[in-house]
């Protein structure tokens, strides 16, 4: 998508945005996409407040060739509760569907060197009809995550537990990773 987003911070906590835009020509051909052949319009306000909290409202409607992708509604919710714990709240509404697209919370709890963390995530599918990822079969899912990390040394331990669970299947998922600064190595394992 080429388009246009405005930016305003309207007051000291309170900003708003706006974007339009319609899909890139296939060959990056530097002109305007054809606004039927695809185009996005959508907008948001963020709002600060406590010093430590966010809440964020958004909208997005993207249509493909005058087929309806996406028309979505999004409130988040993120902040800091002291200094040791930190919250993310996100809701998606389908507002095509008149249903919940996809709902995240996630919390995390630090302890000088320890850290523990917990998510949980539920997520439709978001991959519109004529994409080229419909050749896989993407299923709904609710997901349990939960991160154990340590530091020693500016060097940062995790390990990570993932809980899936399908209509008509479960899995379980493990990793453990070492980084440092930017830079990272692990290993991943899913049944």
């Amino acid at each position: 998508i080429d388009g246009l987003s405005i930016n305003a911070k309207l007051l000291k906590n309170f900003n708003l945005g706006f974007m339009a835009g319609s899909l890139a020509p296939m060959d990056r051909d530097f002109k305007a996409g054809n606004w039927d052949n695809g185009n996005l319009l959508g907008a948001y306000a963020v709002y600060r407040y406590l010093k430590q909290h966010v809440m964020q409202f958004s909208y997005v409607r993207k249509e493909m060739y005058t087929d309806l992708a996406w028309h979505l509604a999004g409130v988040n919710l993120n902040g800091y509760i002291g200094k040791k714990f930190n919250y993310y709240t996100r809701v998606d509404y389908n507002l095509e569907a008149s249903d919940l697209q996809r709902l995240r919370v996630r919390t995390n709890y630090r302890m000088k060197a320890l850290a523990l963390g917990m998510e949980y995530t539920m997520q439709k599918p978001m991959v519109y009809e004529f994409s080229y990822f419909n050749v896989f079969d993407i299923k709904a899912y609710n997901q349990v995550r939960t991160t154990v990390g340590y530091d020693w040394r500016s060097y940062l331990f995790q390990v990570n537990h993932i809980y899936t669970i399908f209509e008509d299947d479960n899995s379980h998922g493990f990793s453990f990773d070492i980084s440092k600064r930017r830079n990272s190595i692990g290993v991943i394992y899913n049944n």
